[in-house]
Parts: C-alpha cells; sequence; structure tokens
C-alpha cells in the first residue's frame, strides 16, 4: 500500500482560473503558504473575459499592493501589447448592460430605459480589453509556479472533513 503524503498549508484554492491563481498569488504575498489544485489542465478552454475602467484599477492596485508589477501591464490594452503580445487580447470599444429580470421577456421604450451603453476607452492604447481566457489563466498559472507556490493540475479533491483544521484527501488524475 502506498503511503499517503500530508503537507500543510494555510489556505488551499481549488480552480487555477483567474480567480483561484490571482488570489493564490495575492495570499502567498500576505505570507501564507498556499497550495493550488486544478482538476483540468492548462492551458485550457474557458470562456473569454473582458474589463472594465473599475476592472483595471482593482488591477492596478492589486499590482503595487501586493508587489506584482507585471499585473500592472495587463490593465490596459496598451500596456499589455508592449510587455505581453503573445498572451491574446483584443481591444474593448465599449460594452453594453440589458435590465431585465427572471422569467419575463425583456422589455424597452423608445427612450431605452432598461438599455445602457458605455463607451469604455478614449483611445486604443488606453482602451480595456477583451482577453483570451486560455492565454491568461495559463500565464497566471506560470507566475504561481515561478512563485513557488505548490501547484497540481489533473488533481480534485475527494474528501473534505473538519476537525481542529481543515482536511483534505485529492487524487491526481
Amino acid at each position: 500500500m502506498k503511503k499517503k503524503e500530508v503537507n500543510h498549508y494555510d489556505v488551499l484554492i481549488a480552480g487555477a482560473g483567474f480567480a483561484g491563481s490571482l488570489t493564490a498569488l495575492i495570499l502567498q504575498k500576505t505570507g501564507l503558504k498556499v497550495c493550488l489544485l486544478e482538476k483540468g489542465k492548462h492551458p485550457r478552454f474557458a470562456i473569454g473575459e473582458s474589463s472594465t475602467p473599475v476592472a483595471d484599477l482593482i488591477l492596478r492596485k492589486l499590482s503595487a499592493k501586493y508587489d506584482l508589477p507585471w499585473l500592472y501591464d495587463f490593465s490596459r490594452y496598451g500596456s499589455w501589447q508592449r510587455s505581453h503580445p503573445a498572451i491574446v487580447c483584443g481591444i474593448k470599444r465599449g460594452f453594453s448592460f440589458f435590465k431585465h429580470y427572471p422569467g419575463e421577456d425583456f422589455t424597452t421604450d423608445e427612450n431605452h430605459k432598461n438599455e445602457l451603453l458605455v463607451a469604455a476607452s478614449s483611445s486604443d492604447m488606453e482602451s480595456d480589453t477583451n482577453w483570451l481566457r486560455s492565454d491568461f489563466d495559463a500565464f497566471l498559472v506560470m507566475k504561481v509556479k515561478e512563485s513557488g507556490i505548490d501547484y497540481f493540475d489533473l488533481t480534485e479533491i475527494t474528501e473534505a472533513k473538519r476537525n481542529a483544521k481543515w482536511q483534505f484527501e485529492i487524487r491526481r488524475l
């Protein structure tokens, strides 16, 4: 019988997408011992995302607060293209919002009261971005690995129990 390996972490994160990988990097910067698990393998299919002016500001603040200088470049199309042209992104010209209610057909009027169109950029270089998540997520996982965070792909959590502390059992696929 194979002996079980036991590791101790302050935080275990399940899922190495944008949120999981960035959270792992930030928590490590605060001094926590982090483990990041991914059921799949990167690069993997992921639906694209797009930034907003507020998201751009948040990325810049996170970059400064947690000493992640490379993250700043992803806050605008121009700096992204200068620093990481191989990570695919597109220019975001704006976005639309349509107010709707569950179970009801969308309705509006001649004043477009349930519609909002926002122009998101003043120039191409300052534009928000549409991200190819498979590229961006794979880049973040590379940063996780470079930082020394324990990362396991093709891994699933098979059991979780809590006594004084959480205990997880995992299986490598």
